[in-house]
């Protein structure tokens, strides 16, 4: 009953709150979230439907992310709600289970497998990062995991500040380079400015050099 109230509502601004609020509410949402899904893609569009698909699969994928997949499939491409929500859901179970969710992102298809590999990756690199980093230099082709790189150099960089720069210095020159070494910068400097100083100033005279003396 309290969703057909949206059937006669006419303010963008009441409906949407009106949305986020049945979506967000424990009972509604719990009971069946095929069912709520299944809803959302019939009354939902544009920002409504992506703010609240994020909200139902967000719920679903911190309990229980393997079956909060099992939604995934039903979710629409409005307003880059799919790829939000792959991002999102991926993430999240990296830090959990990255076994099986790398599992269930080779069951996926076209980009979709790719993005949710990096994400799970990236999600993993935030509770070992050397772990991730072992599962790339062993993959076939390494290079396709480039983008989670600043990630797992960030994460090092949180407890072993030097082992981050020296996987920076490993990487050959680039825009990859460049991030991991942003990231690893600036989340030394947040404990301890003077090392990220002096890491920065400590490198050889290169480009590279002047990019980590600008990031801080």
């Amino acid at each position: 009953l309290a969703a057909q109230y949206l059937d006669v509502v006419t303010d963008p601004t009441v409906r949407s709150q009106a949305m986020i609020t049945l979506t967000h509410n424990f009972e509604f949402s719990s009971q069946d979230p095929a069912d709520t899904l299944a809803w959302l893609n019939q009354v939902a569009t544009g920002n409504d439907y992506l703010n609240n698909i994020k909200s139902l699969i967000g719920f679903y994928a911190q309990r229980d992310p393997a079956e909060a997949a099992k939604l995934f499939p039903e979710v629409s491409g409005v307003y880059r709600a799919r790829a939000t929500v792959l991002a999102s859901l991926a993430t999240t179970w990296g830090q959990s289970d990255p076994q099986a969710a790398m599992a269930w992102a080779q069951t996926l298809k076209g980009n979709e497998s790719a993005t949710a590999a990096n994400s799970i990756l990236s999600g993993w690199a935030k509770t070992d990062p050397n772990a991730v980093l072992s599962y790339i230099n062993g993959a076939a082709d390494p290079s396709v995991y480039n983008s989670v790189i600043p990630s797992i150099a960030d994460s090092i960089a949180a407890t072993d500040p030097k082992a981050a720069m020296d996987l920076v210095q490993s990487l050959p020159d680039g825009a990859v380079k460049n991030k991991a070494l942003d990231a690893t910068l600036a989340t030394t400097a947040k404990t301890d400015l003077a090392d990220a100083g002096n890491s920065a100033v400590g490198m050889d005279d290169s480009p590279d050099r002047n990019v980590a003396i600008a990031s801080i």
